[in-house]
């Protein structure tokens, strides 16, 4: 088993991160750019949860609001979709 601190020596210590109010689609957009499949979602510089593809595809896709995902409204909005659990690591812990 590698530890934390490992597997972030070989990737790289970037965090990709999106604000709360950001679009949706701007979110994916961000994630197809950076071939990744999730954004950390911010507000005022604190990480307050993660938003993934899969809750594009389940909370957008299939429940067809594809056509609004460039709308300014609340619902349009990173913040609607994130999942705000939060699980803690340390650099040392087995990954």
């Amino acid at each position: 088993m590698n530890q934390l601190s490992e597997i972030l020596d070989e990737k790289g210590a970037d965090v990709l991160q999106i604000e709360a109010d950001a679009s949706v689609f701007e979110a994916v957009k961000r994630m197809v750019e950076a071939n990744v499949g999730s954004l950390l979602v911010t507000e005022r510089g604190e990480i307050t949860g993660i938003v993934t593809e899969r809750d594009y595809l389940r909370r957008v896709a299939l429940e067809g609001r594809t056509d609004g995902v460039r709308g300014s409204g609340a619902l349009h909005r990173v913040g609607m979709f994130r999942r705000r659990s939060r699980l803690m690591v340390w650099l040392g812990d087995a990954v």
